[in-house]
This record gives structure tokens, sequence and C-alpha cells, in this order.
């Protein structure tokens, strides 16, 4: 008409989401370390996975769905090492059993899918390393000379032995690694220690085989330091410890 008249309506258009986007983890792989024994619920660490989408479509769920951690799902908590927080990907420890000497490393699949229907699953590798405690005592193995007479660790000389008589063999270990497993050691006879080189004045000697074993032998004086109406018994102590 005239005039002309005009009318405006401004529209807008809201996009609906549609579950066309997958999950995607940050990392293809996720290294964490734990120390050996240490409680139920210790966090050892968290994965991330992004979607795209929104609502329930973007909303994660994260699952552990194999490995070597015991952490199948169809499996008791009790069987499984490894706690995974379904909404949050927060891992810790299910179980105080990781020892260090049994097992070092622990290699896991996380699983990540949305809520929504029609997308696939992202797959995400876990590694976890067992870091060692010094939890574990040197231990210290005698083996006696075959002829000797002996009842437990009481074994019997005859005073007039020979000089540099093998006695025994004398190995240590300790089942942790590092600077937890090396070793050092010493020997005392009635309460005095016994030198690692020879010494014509000791009853007993040390022959140094290697940093963890070493043999017992008579001194190089022996048949005429050895009275048994002087002294009637040698109270022998071997000590090991780590570093």
């Amino acid at each position: 008409g005239v005039p002309s008249s005009c009318g405006q309506l401004r529209i807008i258009l809201n996009l609906m989401d549609i579950n066309d986007h997958n999950p995607i983890f940050s990392k293809d792989i996720y290294s964490f370390n734990v120390l050996e024994n240490m409680p139920a619920g210790t966090l050892i660490g968290q994965v991330y996975a992004f979607d795209a989408d929104e609502g329930i479509n973007g909303k994660i769920k994260y699952s552990l769905i194999g490995g070597n951690g015991h952490a199948d799902s169809s499996q008791s908590n009790e069987n499984n090492y490894f706690s995974l927080d379904s909404n949050t990907g927060v891992l810790t420890l299910n179980s105080a059993k990781l020892d260090y000497e049994t097992e070092q490393h622990f290699s896991l699949t996380v699983e990540a899918k949305d809520s929504g229907v029609g997308s696939l699953p992202a797959y995400a590798t876990i590694d976890i390393f067992v870091q060692d405690k010094n939890d574990n005592m040197p231990e210290i193995s005698v083996s006696f000379f075959n002829t000797l007479k002996r009842n437990g660790t009481n074994i019997y000389l005859k005073e007039n032995y020979e000089p540099n008589k093998f006695l025994a063999l004398v190995s240590l270990a300790d089942r942790d690694s590092g600077e937890n497993a090396r070793l050092d050691w010493k020997v005392n006879v009635n309460n005095e220690e016994i030198t690692k080189s020879s010494s014509n004045q000791q009853l007993l000697s040390l022959n140094v085989l290697n940093a963890n074993s070493f043999t017992i032998n008579t001194g190089t004086k022996a048949n005429v330091l050895f009275d048994r109406e002087k002294n009637e018994n040698l109270n022998v102590t071997i000590v090991s410890w780590d570093y």
C-alpha cells in the first residue's frame, strides 16, 4: 500500500547437538610412579578425555577394561590393585599389596565413552611403575665345611687345626634394589671385629670373594692361638647392613 509499511521479526535458530564427536584422550599413554607398600586409597594419577559434544553426548565415563593389574571390572575390589573413578578419571590404589620384589610394572587399558548413542569409545594405556622401598633386611646364609661336626649354628673345631683352614662360606643377599640392596658387613669374634686383611694375631681370618660373599677360615697361626684350656668357646657374629 501507499505509503508502504514494514514489519520485522527476529528468529533465533538453536542448533541441537547430535552425538557426532568421539571422546579423545589427552595422551595415548599415561605413566605414573607409586611406592610399594603404600596404603589403600593412595592417589596415583588422573586420566582425561575430551568430547566436543554437550549434555549426555559429551558426558564421559571412564573404566578400566584390562591389563595385568587385575583391573577387570568383573572381579571383586579385593582382587583389584587399582580403582578408577568413572566420572573424574582419578586412579587410586585399591589394595596395599604392591610389592616391588614381586611386580615392578603394571600396564592397564582405560576406556572413555560418552553417554550418548552412536559414538565410538576412546582407549589409552596406563603404565604404573612400582618404586622400591627399603623394606627388606639383608639375609645371611652360612654353609659350613662338610666334615665339621655341627649342631645348628654350633660347630666344633679341634684346637690343633692347621692355619688358614676353610670353615664356612658366608653369602649375603637383599631383595631390594639399588642402594637398598648394596651391602656391607663385618664379623665379630667374642665382640671384637675381625679385620678383612690378614693378621697374625686373629683366631679366625676372612677371605673376601666378592661384594656379597666371603669365607671364614682359621687364622694364620691358629695352631698356636687355639687353646681349649684358655678359651673353650668362640662367639662369632656376622652383621650385614644395606645402604
